[in-house]
């Protein structure tokens, strides 16, 4: 019976996985290589992906796979390779470390590790203010 749990349990998270488009992919394998996928769900209002690495870092995704949010567990930081290099340098020189980053309308929201001020960045990676 044991077996069989973990075989179904097994194929569930293939077919999840698998259900992801490839660009959602490539960039969980790029960005997060020390981790795998827990749980992905479909987002039926926005037609995109909710992912949960087993790292508990949250990730969002479009429908055709481009990230939109990435949230590590509070406390932890995440990977800066994947945002403009701009927002790393300010970040790194004033001391901060980056919990979370949402893409917006009009550029990013940082979420920063021990502070309840979030930063926002223009596409640029230009700052544009904090609140």
């Amino acid at each position: 019976m044991k077996k069989v749990f973990l075989a179904a349990f097994a194929v569930l998270a293939l077919t999840s996985c698998a259900r992801l488009p490839q660009p959602a992919r490539n960039f969980i394998s790029t960005h997060f290589p020390y981790t795998s996928i827990r749980e992905v769900e479909r987002e039926w209002d926005t037609y995109g992906y909710s992912v949960e690495l087993r790292d508990h870092t949250d990730l969002e995704f479009t429908k055709t796979g481009d990230w939109v949010k990435v949230e590590a567990e509070d406390g932890n930081s995440i990977p800066t390779t994947f945002f403009p290099q701009k927002i790393v340098d300010y970040v790194t020189q004033h001391g901060f470390i980056i919990e979370g980053i949402r893409k917006t309308n009009i550029g990013y929201k940082v979420d920063l590790i021990g502070s309840h001020t979030d930063l926002f960045f223009n596409h640029n990676g230009e700052l544009m203010g904090n609140y």
